[in-house]
């Protein structure tokens, strides 16, 4: 009769244990102290945590949108700095390295590659040539600005028209004919209605909770684009729990009367016409669906964060100013939307870890049992 125990599993577990608490704050770069900036988080979890990091990176500087060939604080200009490959070639994640370039072509132009705002006939990686289509990469908001557009925002003076944190340069043709304002989903690829060079499409939502037309990033940045909007209903807290309805192309006629495409009144009783967005669920705690929720999760947890992603962070923080907390400390989704129910900063419980030993005679297993390694250490 003997017990065997797998010490080297024991030794790894217990080192890791032991080294969580000195990682937790070993980020941090441009001038700031990531133990001090996100402080006042330390010990909180749940969606209490994440009220404390809203109150965190709410407040930020607000870029202006920009025009063409404009210098200065403005969202076109700075992407120089937040979206420059160390080719010099603009970062769009949504077709081939290098195919952009950083300025403005005019839109009679026949040379194609430069920043739009509402040109592009084709992906800019599939012309064959130059002249043969017109391609070329604009603004886009990978949070639907339609979801909010119709909620009385201001796009003047409200941050998420102009918040790099989620706004990033993309091929126009992807941008408006893939993404449009669809609600981010998993497509078969059997029943997608196009598919894009590096793989991105857009068809029918294969998972359970919705079955309408979505659109499915590239696999290699469902994380960032899952990071993204957790961002983005964390930053705007305050708001998140009114956007919920898609824009309605469609003449609605609001309390008083007028004919207007933006109705500002909230769930007004005379927006007939109007959609509830399938990815928010009207509050400020989870503020997505069930099926939204748990899909984002996967895939943060399946695609981590990308070292361009923490270069990304850093520049944005110089420019604008705040952070993507769930850029920098990953442990926060499962934090807030996960499983992990441990304090922000806190080592985890020992209990949480098991051992398990084999009871054996004459070489026949009598009994296999987990046994869990002794609460909290001391």
């Amino acid at each position: 009769m003997y017990y065997r125990m797998n010490k080297k599993l024991l030794l790894s577990l217990t080192f890791g244990i032991i080294t969580s608490a000195v990682s937790v704050f070993a980020a941090g770069s441009n001038n700031y102290s990531d133990s001090a900036y996100y402080h006042s988080a330390l010990n909180k979890s749940g969606y209490e945590l994440k009220t404390a990091l809203h109150d965190i990176i709410k407040t930020h500087k607000r870029l202006a949108y920009g025009k063409a060939d404009e210098v200065g604080d403005n969202v076109w200009y700075r992407y120089r700095i937040t979206d420059q490959n160390p080719d010099g070639s603009v970062r769009d994640i949504y077709t081939t390295p290098g195919t952009y370039h950083f300025g403005h072509y005019g839109e009679d132009s026949a040379y194609s590659g430069y920043q739009c705002g509402n040109a592009g006939n084709d992906e800019g990686g599939a012309c064959s040539s130059k002249k043969s289509c017109r391609y070329c990469y604009s603004r886009e908001h990978s949070f639907p600005k339609s979801w909010w557009d119709d909620q009385g925002e201001n796009n003047t003076t409200d941050s998420m028209y102009t918040d790099v944190n989620h706004l990033i340069p993309a091929d126009q043709y992807i941008n408006s004919a893939y993404h449009s304002n669809y609600p981010l989903g998993e497509v078969d690829s059997a029943s997608a209605k196009k598919t894009s060079i590096l793989g991105y499409r857009y068809g029918p939502n294969k998972l359970a909770g919705y079955s309408g037309t979505v659109f499915e990033p590239a696999d290699k940045y469902k994380g960032y684009f899952a990071r993204m909007y957790f961002y983005m209903v964390t930053r705007y807290e305050s708001k998140v729990a009114g956007w919920i309805y898609k824009y309605d192309t469609n003449q609605i006629t609001n309390p008083s009367g007028t004919q207007t495409t933006k109705d500002i009144a909230k769930r007004d009783t005379n927006r007939p016409n109007l959609e509830t967005t399938p990815t928010l669920n009207g509050t400020s705690d989870q503020c997505f669906t069930d099926w939204t929720k748990d899909m984002l999760v996967r895939w943060h947890n399946e695609h981590p964060v990308q070292d361009w992603e923490r270069a990304r962070n850093d520049s944005v923080y110089k420019v604008q100013g705040n952070r993507n907390p769930f850029t920098d400390h990953p442990e926060l989704v499962n934090k807030i939307w996960g499983n992990d129910d441990t304090p922000f900063g806190e080592t985890p419980s020992l209990s949480r870890y098991s051992i398990k030993y084999i009871y054996k005679k004459n070489d026949s297993i009598i009994e296999e049992k987990l046994i869990s390694i002794p609460e909290k250490a001391k």
